[in-house]
């Protein structure tokens, strides 16, 4: 998507797997909320997108 080169793992920690699968769980929840019309703040969605692009982005540099 943005022309770079992609990492495959062989090795993956459980609690960091756990833990991005966790992180998925609340964020379909949230857009879940936010399709079935809650009133959710968009730019609290917005807010919570950039914090786990900063967070992936920074695990994914540790590789």
């Amino acid at each position: 998507m943005n022309n770079s080169k992609i990492r495959v793992s062989l090795v993956a920690d459980p609690r960091l797997l756990h833990e991005l699968k966790c992180q998925g769980n609340l964020l379909n929840q949230l857009l879940h909320a936010t399709h079935a019309g809650y009133p959710v703040d968009p730019k609290r969605v917005e807010a919570v997108i950039e914090v786990l692009q900063a967070l992936y982005g920074r695990e994914i540099g540790r590789g």
